[in-house]
């Protein structure tokens, strides 16, 4: 229904009907994220944060795909169950399905990474990554990664979530 003139007059309705049935709450982000729910890594001592929806829509205009994205998956991570809030002890990890329409998106996604401040290529495990000051970036999949901290010091305190995460990542089998 993207694009047509009636999309909204079909939509709104279906929404409210799916509402009805199910609904959401302050952080329902199946909408956005839809197959990447199934990307999660079940890693123990780790526990992830939702964003709440006034925090991802004020993060959307930065998300990592920009158009290209076809679903976006922003979450935090923490050490605790007691920690509720994505703040300066976190780390923040973004995932993204890169639509096939955006052909370059390899290149150009390289180009952002370097831009951060002490971006390196460098590796996790068998993973090409770019790692920066305050950030980790790849693609894997057809996915595009990056998990950022603002306290550069976090990136070592989850460096084993990291590890894992990334190789999680690298064990999933290649879409169809």
């Amino acid at each position: 229904m993207e694009g047509t003139p009636d999309g909204q007059s079909v939509i709104e309705p279906l929404a409210r009907a799916q509402h009805e049935v199910a609904p959401p709450d302050d952080f329902d982000t199946f909408a956005i994220a839809g197959e990447l729910n199934e990307r999660f890594a079940d890693l123990p001592d780790y526990w992830y944060l939702d964003l709440s929806r006034a925090d991802l829509i004020s993060n959307f205009p930065d998300a990592i795909a920009g158009t290209c994205a076809d679903q976006w998956l922003p979450f935090g991570v923490a050490t605790g169950p007691d920690d509720l809030v994505v703040d300066s002890d976190n780390i923040l990890v973004e995932m993204a399905a890169v639509g096939s329409r955006c052909d370059t998106f390899g290149n150009d996604f390289q180009q952002y990474m370097m831009g951060f401040p002490g971006a390196h290529e460098d590796t996790i495990g068998p993973t090409a990554v770019v790692a920066g000051d305050q950030v980790i970036g790849w693609i894997e999949d057809g996915i595009a990664f990056v998990i950022s901290a603002d306290d550069p010091a976090m990136l070592d305190t989850y460096r084993p979530f990291i590890e894992d995460f990334v190789q999680y990542q690298a064990d999933q089998p290649a879409p169809d």
